[in-house]
């Protein structure tokens, strides 16, 4: 009996220790000129800017160090976004005149957006550190300008936890109702 307390205390222990990814509880977050509302990590350091032609949240975990943490920005343009193979094109030769080798190129849609995702790694020459990306460009049906997701990780790969997390957060953006285009009706 001893034996079967001790090793569901061993299971107990390890299953929340594991599951460090449920414990972080996402909270809704709003850019300066309300076009957009994102779920950003509760606690993190948050920083917003914003023009007539933009705006961007920015959010990393500050009581880590750089290389332990994830940086976030999600900026909305006012520029309209043709995601296609030429952009595809465009985004690898951009990468490429930068330093960074693209991979894991795709297309896809989520919550009613058109995704195009791509990785990228190089070398951040500002800081000295190697850089791994994930960006994430989308794109909503009568939606004024289109949004860009970059998550970024220096002198690391992504591990597990961070695919789980930025999933979230890539599902948790929305557009604000008011900056979608009026449809007309014939």
């Amino acid at each position: 009996m001893e034996k079967i307390k001790i090793l569901l205390i061993g299971i107990s222990i390890c299953f929340l220790s594991c599951n460090k990814e449920g414990t972080i509880v996402l909270e809704e977050r709003t850019d300066l000129n309300k076009k957009f509302t994102v779920g950003i990590p509760k606690n993190w350091h948050l920083e917003k800017e914003s023009s007539e032609s933009f705006s961007t949240i920015m959010a990393s975990d500050t009581t880590k160090a750089i290389k332990e943490t994830l940086l976030i920005h999600l900026t909305w343009n006012d520029w309209e976004i043709f995601l296609n193979d030429h952009f595809e094109r465009s985004m690898d030769s951009i990468n490429k005149i930068g330093g960074f080798k693209t991979s894991n190129q795709k297309f896809y849609s989520l919550n009613d957006f058109d995704i195009y995702e791509y990785s990228a790694r190089g070398m951040d020459t500002l800081n000295n550190l190697n850089l791994s990306t994930r960006n994430f460009f989308l794109k909503k049906d009568a939606l004024d300008g289109s949004l860009n997701l970059n998550i970024s990780a220096h002198n690391r790969d992504f591990d597990g936890q961070d695919s789980l997390l930025i999933r979230r957060i890539l599902g948790s953006i929305s557009v604000e109702r008011k900056y979608d285009k009026v449809q007309k009706s014939d």
